[in-house]
């Protein structure tokens, strides 16, 4: 988005802000050149009608020369921390702000309403952000483009030929024994590695090999639409990090696993295999990956590029403006979920207090929502019926663990969790 500061902080009070790194840059505000305002610009249904204001006129965190918020951003922890950055910027400045990184100018939102209005606008073809270097590689290599870079009618076309089998849960349900059978040779996996204390050394990476090895027995339905190594390798390792993350989950709160087996084994009789089917009848399981997905995402945002000029929380975005959808931001936030700091699978299966779906988007939103989620969200299910039903997963010490954004949101550190059989 071009929409250049024209009173930016001047060099000199950008040097003497170098001299004491002690203190986070503070945020000054500038008065910027507005360019003409758009006679017709779509007005969000859901914002109330109220004066519009050009985009330049958002909040955020300081806007140096050059370098923009880069600074603020490394001083507290890098691009690996950013996702508690963005969630202490929309504490501050409100649900819309603007940010730079260098020359990378983005509008990010952290409300649900904002999300359901851009929702509700959404054009045929919505566009990500475009990974250039991503596409260099592809073209220089000679080799196609996944789902997760293809744009306008190309992305499209590919899209519709596979959602026909991917997003349909009558279809995805016939996967489960070719799941199941993955799912039973990484039990005895399990054993193998375990040592005598139930540990497993470089446990995310086993997770990996089962995430692919699951994906790779459902062909060709399934996994042939990532069409290349790197997609396939991006899709496979969220797949892993999720059950990384809900083991952990589960591992600190013994009494939510307890629950959780109680319920697998009334549905379930002792040998028998789980069935996709068999899933209708375990809401406190769906519950508890939901739960795991909201307090512990794999990924902390989404984004999307504007192909025409819209009006969202009454800033008026021009086209090509890139927004940042922060779902990390909205599953911590209080306002959407009481008590966020906390695990509790209960909170999904209130009849009373429904949850605005907006402020759930593990698998992003709209039509270029993750086309393998109904795949993913079957094979962790499976995969939680058997590893509960047969081990018992134990916190091994209860210091924090981090999250690091390493691409996917990853532990800080190896996960403290033992496998015990029962």
């Amino acid at each position: 988005m071009s929409s250049p500061i024209s009173k930016s902080p001047s060099l000199a009070a950008f040097l003497q802000q170098l001299r004491c790194l002690g203190q986070p840059p503070r945020p000054v505000t500038s008065t910027a050149c507005a360019p003409p305002r758009p006679r017709k610009v779509p007005l969000c249904p859901l914002m109330e009608r109220g004066e519009v204001q050009n985009a330049t006129a958002l909040p955020g965190p300081t806007n140096w020369p050059l370098l923009g918020s880069l600074l603020e951003i490394l001083w507290k922890g890098g691009l690996k921390k950013q996702h508690d950055a963005l969630a202490e910027y929309h504490k501050k400045y409100g649900q819309i702000f603007r940010m730079k990184l260098g020359s990378f100018d983005s509008v990010h939102l952290g409300s649900p309403y904002l999300l359901e209005a851009l929702y509700r606008t959404e054009s045929a073809y919505p566009q990500r952000l475009e990974i250039k270097p991503w596409k260099a590689y592809r073209d220089y290599r000679k080799e196609g483009y996944g789902l997760l870079i293809l744009e306008g009618e190309d992305w499209q076309r590919v899209r519709s030929a596979f959602q026909k089998k991917l997003m349909k849960p009558v279809e995805i349900m016939k996967l489960d024994n070719k799941i199941n059978e993955v799912l039973a040779d990484f039990m005895g996996r399990i054993d193998e590695l375990c040592d005598e204390r139930g540990h497993i050394e470089d446990l995310y990476s086993e997770l990996n090999k089962w995430s692919f090895e699951s994906k790779l027995s459902s062909q060709p339905c399934s996994f042939d639409f990532a069409s290349d190594s790197e997609d396939k390798t991006w899709l496979c390792g969220q797949t892993a990090n999720s059950l990384m993350w809900i083991l952990y989950n589960l591992s600190r709160n013994p009494h939510v696993q307890q629950k959780l087996l109680q319920e697998i084994q009334s549905v379930l009789p002792e040998t028998q295999m789980p069935r996709a089917e068999d899933l209708r009848n375990m809401p406190y399981l769906k519950a508890c990956l939901k739960e795991s997905m909201r307090l512990t995402p794999s990924v902390p945002f989404t984004t999307r590029t504007l192909d025409k000029a819209m009006v969202l929380g009454e800033y008026a975005l021009p086209k090509g403006t890139v927004l940042m959808l922060n779902t990390q931001v909205l599953g911590s936030n209080e306002e959407n979920f009481e008590d966020s700091s906390q695990f509790r699978p209960e909170r999904w299966l209130q009849e009373q207090k429904k949850i605005n779906p907006f402020a759930h988007l593990p698998f992003g939103v709209g039509k270029r929502m993750c086309i393998g989620r109904r795949l993913a969200e079957l094979q962790l299910h499976l995969a939680l019926c058997w590893i509960v039903r047969k081990y018992d997963v134990v916190a091994t010490d209860n210091e924090p663990v981090e999250m690091l954004h390493l691409g996917l949101l990853v532990p800080s550190r190896e996960l403290p969790i033992a496998f015990c059989q029962r």
